[in-house]
């Protein structure tokens, strides 16, 4: 099941929508019924339609919506967002209820557990999937390399050397290596990085950011339906620069390999 979020285009009043996932071709031919296009710049479908109309059309069907977050103005330091479902909770207990239900209506199975965080209200959410939901590592390795991924990475890249230590390169003393060096460090990097990122993934706490990478396209769709879900209950005017922190949920996510 398809999760989507209705926004509304103030300076030409239309409806947008955003999907987590592309839509099937049936979802699709009910948005044509109501002359909606696809917008290629801002990876949205956009009419005049009503939530009502929409709902009615593909909502019952294929979706579920999520309430369009705001803008909060924190006098420019603490400026964030909040998500439409935010506060719709008081307590922990109510707060899991609303996300399983919601995680039920997506047809995800996941769990949700709190963890000891003082007043704060801290979350794992735990997503259920195959073993043939990750990527093997050729199909990883593969696309890693026509990506060119390493160019991206955040300045230190990491490779087991052949004694079994953990060392470290900087991106751009990689690039300035003979070819032939160069890419049999490439290799021991990509490596390196899939045995890290599939080693994380039933690690409760452990950054989420390359997750997507490792799961297959259905997987790793279903991962960013589940956190847009969290993220609806979620507030977060943070701002790590100066140290400040304000959200409602520390959310973590871990997967269960069943």
């Amino acid at each position: 099941m398809t999760l989507y979020e209705l926004k509304t285009n103030t300076q030409y009043n239309s409806t947008e929508i955003y999907f987590t996932e592309k839509p099937n071709e049936e979802t699709r031919a009910a948005l044509k019924s109501l002359k909606f296009r696809w917008h290629a710049a801002k990876k949205c479908w956009y009419g005049f339609s009503t939530p009502e109309k929409i709902a009615e059309v593909i909502g019952e069907q294929k979706a579920i919506a999520l309430p369009d977050s705001e803008f909060v103005d924190g006098g420019g330091l603490y400026d964030g967002w909040r998500g439409g479902n935010n506060r719709k909770w008081r307590t922990d207990k109510e707060l899991k209820a609303f996300l399983m239900e919601d995680f039920k209506k997506a047809g995800i199975k996941a769990t949700i557990r709190f963890n000891r965080a003082g007043y704060l209200t801290s979350i794992t959410a735990t997503m259920q999937i195959s073993p043939e939901e990750i990527k093997d590592f050729q199909t990883f390795h593969d696309e890693y390399m026509s990506e060119g991924r390493w160019l991206d990475s955040f300045c230190w890249l990491y490779y087991i050397d052949e004694d079994g230590s953990r060392r470290d390169i900087h991106r751009d003393k990689l690039q300035e290596l003979p070819q032939d060096e160069k890419f049999g460090l490439i290799e021991k990097i990509i490596a390196c990085a899939y045995q890290d990122i599939k080693a994380r993934l039933t690690c409760s706490g452990s950054g989420h950011s390359d997750y997507k990478e490792i799961l297959t396209e259905t997987a790793a769709n279903r991962f960013n339906t589940l956190m847009q879900i969290v993220e609806s209950y979620n507030k977060d005017c943070s701002n790590s620069m100066v140290d400040y922190f304000d959200r409602d949920i520390y959310d973590h996510y871990c997967f269960k390999i069943a």
